[in-house]
């Protein structure tokens, strides 16, 4: 117990200080491809028309991958919850936020991966976006899914759903005391240790 409440040094601390460590990002092998995403510059838009032929000649490009070539493949049995299938990793016929992948682009080298990015040819009808969630509930918002919602079981063609148990006005009513507030959590990402097979 002699580590609780003292200055250690750090085990990989010399060699950050000094610039010896060896990140991802300076590892070369031999063969080795440098990947790009072509990413939307719009919040929501529908995508007209995705053209990759010019970069996939372009030189040093090994490959250009769009939704096409990507299954949507199921992993998991959340389904048995009403929970559909995954999201598609590269977006297919519209963009649902700023930044999501549409294509990928695998090159000899940055430099052709980025310009091959470049070359893809991308026209888009921007859509209306939501960027307050309390208008997610108004009737009129815009709908971010196609079919309304992503999970099935939620009601009718709203961003939300409500859920209710119990009789809350009675529950206030008996309350010895109320805290009323508008919290704002913030986004996390799961991270289980054991697969989800």
């Amino acid at each position: 117990m002699k580590a609780v409440g003292a200055r250690l040094p750090r085990y990989d601390g010399v060699g950050h200080a000094t610039g010896r460590t060896v990140y991802v990002d300076d590892v070369r092998v031999n063969g080795m491809l440098h990947v790009k995403a072509l990413r939307s510059p719009h919040h929501h838009a529908a995508i007209k028309r995705l053209d990759t032929s010019r970069a996939e000649q372009m030189p040093g490009v090994a490959a250009v991958v769009t939704h096409t070539d990507v299954p949507l493949l199921v992993y998991g049995h959340l389904s048995a919850l009403g929970i559909p299938a995954d999201e598609p990793l590269l977006a297919s016929e519209d963009v649902r936020y700023k930044g999501q992948p549409i294509a990928v682009v695998a090159a000899e080298d940055t430099d052709a991966a980025r310009a091959a990015v470049d070359a893809i040819e991308i026209e888009y009808e921007e859509l209306p976006a939501l960027f307050d969630m309390r208008k997610s509930f108004d009737a009129d918002a815009p709908q971010i899914h196609q079919w309304g919602t992503i999970y099935p079981h939620f009601e009718g063609e709203m961003n939300v759903r409500q859920i209710r148990k119990g009789n809350v006005e009675q529950a206030f009513e008996q309350a010895d005391k109320i805290i009323q507030g508008v919290y704002r959590p913030a986004a996390i990402e799961q991270m289980p240790l054991e697969t989800q097979v």
